[in-house]
């Protein structure tokens, strides 16, 4: 019987080993990244994420992750992320949030670090912040218009846009040279309402919908959501003029 493991930890080694017998000599690193390294991590709820860096010599043995995929989705486990070292190296100035949030939030569960001394260039990562924030903005507009004022469309709405937006937050106080230590997401909310004078509260007011902490009204989600779409906008226009 599968079980999805209280921590993301508990699945490092059967994960590991895995992705060893696949590749073998070719896999150069694993990093567990996202929720779980971030420390968001809600079991039975949230998707543990692997990169896993390999030598470009391994993308013809890519198809050997077919036989554990459905036991990997079992135990909570994405598809994992694969990457070479050169596309990597290489894509920095592509996908640079994506790498910033990898660098600032990862486990190093297999091989030596190769995110470690990566360098983001600030008007790559400026650009990317804006553009998230702005298409995020769209999509809560679609979404929350599409709802109708359900209520739980409401609640999944927010639940399912957070992760993104915190990821996109994390960027936006780098731009800012606000770097935040540890992994509570308290203190980066509380940051980006400090930084971007919003009410204080904001944002773990939508985390706790998202952990059905307390119960809110109709009403209440609807003002809430409004709220956070206004806030939204405020962010983008600040990091336009940057």
């Amino acid at each position: 019987m599968f079980k999805k493991p209280v921590k993301p930890e508990e699945v490092y080694e059967e994960f590991s080993s895995g992705i060893e017998s696949i590749f073998g000599s070719n896999l150069l690193s694993i990093y567990l990244y996202g929720s779980g390294a971030r420390g968001e991590y809600i079991q039975g709820k949230s998707d543990i994420n692997f990169l896993v860096v390999i030598k470009s010599e391994g993308l013809k043995f890519l198809s050997g992750v077919w036989e554990y995929l459905d036991k990997w989705e079992k135990r909570g486990i994405s598809t994992p992320l694969i990457l070479t070292e050169s596309y990597l190296s290489s894509s920095l100035d592509t996908f640079p949030l994506e790498f910033y949030n990898m660098k600032e939030a990862n486990d190093l569960v297999f091989g030596k670090d190769l995110l470690e001394n990566i360098i983001i260039n600030d008007n790559d990562l400026r650009v990317q912040v804006e553009h998230e924030l702005k298409a995020k903005l769209l999509s809560l507009r679609q979404g929350f218009m599409n709802t109708k004022g359900n209520r739980n469309e409401l609640i999944d709405l927010i639940s399912q846009s957070l992760p993104t937006i915190s990821a996109i937050f994390n960027g936006t106080l780098h731009l800012k040279k606000i770097e935040i230590k540890g992994k509570k997401l308290s203190k980066l909310y509380t940051a980006v309402e400090n930084t971007f004078k919003l009410r204080k509260g904001l944002f773990m007011d939508l985390q706790n919908v998202k952990l059905a902490v307390g119960k809110r009204t109709t009403s209440e989600l609807i003002e809430l959501m409004e709220e956070y779409m206004t806030a939204i906008r405020s962010i983008f226009r600040n990091v336009d003029k940057m």
